[in-house]
């Protein structure tokens, strides 16, 4: 709060909108973790300890998950389509940067929607 009042009077808005862009990704984020996410550390487990893991959440994604995920590429692409047309350069550039943390935030949703079979740190071995 205290940084969106910093930004509000700024000459450019590009500090304010990426403030509440974050901000705003983060809560959904949050939202769709509470809402319920699968946790693929359950295969981690040993067979002797796999009754714990329906402490670890539901079997299965929420749907507010996907439609999050869909918003936000939506909301992508008309940032994107914005930001080609606009002919003002600090709004141009104000549009592609959210169209980045937008793009960052939906690649985040649809990683999060994903169950790997093998952990990711073994694709770069």
């Amino acid at each position: 709060a205290g940084a969106a009042l910093l930004a509000r009077r700024a000459a450019h808005a590009t500090a304010l909108w990426s403030l509440v862009a974050f901000w705003t990704m983060h809560q959904l984020a949050r939202l769709c973790l509470f809402a319920g996410v699968v946790n693929p550390a359950t295969r981690f487990l040993p067979d002797r300890l796999q009754y714990l893991s329906r402490y670890f959440g539901p079997t299965e994604n929420s749907a507010l998950l996907v439609a999050v995920a869909v918003a936000l590429a939506l909301l992508t692409a008309r940032l994107v389509s914005d930001a080609v047309r606009e002919p003002r350069v600090a709004v141009r550039e104000r549009h592609a940067l959210l169209a980045v943390l937008s793009g960052l935030a939906t690649l985040e949703h649809v990683l999060l929607a994903t169950t790997f079979t093998v952990p990711l740190w073994e694709l770069f071995l």
